[in-house]
Parts: C-alpha cells; sequence; structure tokens
C-alpha cells in the first residue's frame, strides 16, 4: 500500500501508480489484481492495530500519475476497487 489516509471521516487506501509515457498503457491499467489485493491485505494489517479506525468508512482508490515535468498528470479514481 503506498498511503492510507483518513479522508473527512473515511479511511482511504490509495495505491499510486507511475508511468513516464502511456506508450505501454495508463498508470491506472497497471494497478491489477495483484496490486489491489496486496493494498487489502495491508490496509486489514492497519486495522487489527488501529482499532479506533475500524468504525470508520473505508475505500480503495488509485492515484495514477503519468508524464514529467509539465506534462505530468494525475488522476484519482475514488472506490476504485472493492476487497473480494
Amino acid at each position: 500500500m503506498d498511503l492510507e489516509l483518513l479522508h473527512g471521516e473515511v479511511v482511504a487506501a490509495e495505491k499510486v501508480r507511475f508511468r513516464k509515457d502511456a506508450n505501454r498503457g495508463s498508470a491506472a491499467e497497471t494497478a491489477g489484481r495483484d496490486k489491489q489485493r496486496k493494498v487489502i491485505l495491508a490496509t486489514q494489517q492497519l486495522l487489527k492495530t488501529h482499532a479506533e479506525l475500524r468504525r470508520k468508512p473505508l475505500c480503495f482508490d488509485v492515484v495514477a500519475v503519468t508524464g514529467e515535468g509539465e506534462d505530468l498528470a494525475v488522476e484519482w479514481i475514488q472506490d476504485a476497487f472493492q476487497p473480494g
């Protein structure tokens, strides 16, 4: 997992993906099932050790970053995937 954030009252598990260019697909496309599974497992560990977060809503987002310098593009995909 790349980031665990408290976004208002929501615990947001953020998977950040980067591609210098989109010639081989977008950064968002690289957040496949295996990467999602790793984020879900890491979030489960976090919730085991921080009981106060278990009562809050949870979402899994992807932050896709493509390009560099002035051509940098950032896409925030909220609720990109669900566990299970």
